[in-house]
């Protein structure tokens, strides 16, 4: 099925816009589809959670400072260090996480990729995903398509390919004294 506006669109083709046409032109009353108000709730609905999930993770790593060391940033929230790294002396697959959405959040790029190259992706998806949800949610279109994309098998396993490399070059980093 194709998306709405796609629909949307080719049944406009099928519209005249002027009223001097010399064929007969279908009445506007049922050309376009029309949404659902319960629909169009929901779809408000999903736009508003997505938000509300997104905000709070941004504003937090707006607060936090980011440690210079690359990692440790969470403990800002009271949580303890990595056990992981404590116990083997390799960095955890989500070690510098917190660091790189801090300094994504303030801006340094560049720090966020070295911190964490998957965490920097994770931010930026993030606020992506919020200006998705800001802007469906005030338009009142789904956000469903655009989620649609992301939840695919090859988006997991893309998904755990970043992770997997990014956790290597952490590993890197840390064995190298960085």
């Amino acid at each position: 099925m194709a998306p709405l506006w796609i629909t949307s669109l080719s049944l406009l083709g099928r519209i005249s816009m002027t009223s001097a046409c010399s064929v007969p032109c279908p009445t506007q009353t049922n050309a376009l589809p029309t949404t659902n108000r319960s629909t169009k709730l929901l779809s408000r609905l999903l736009s508003l959670t997505v938000l509300c999930a997104c905000l709070p993770v941004i504003g937090i790593a707006v607060w936090l400072a980011p440690d210079s060391s690359g990692m440790g940033t969470h403990m800002q929230l009271g949580l303890r260090p990595c056990s992981y790294l404590e116990a083997t002396g390799i960095p955890c697959a989500t070690c510098g996480m917190t660091t790189a959405f801090s300094h994504a959040a303030h801006g340094n790029l560049i720090q966020s990729f070295i911190a964490q190259p998957a965490g920097m992706l994770f931010c930026l998806l993030l606020a992506v995903m919020s200006l998705l949800s800001l802007y469906t949610l005030v338009m009142g279109i789904s956000l469903l398509p655009l989620l649609s994309i992301f939840w695919r098998p090859r988006s997991f396993l893309l998904l755990g390919i970043i992770v997997g490399l990014a956790w290597g070059y952490k590993i890197m980093m840390v064995q190298m004294g960085y």
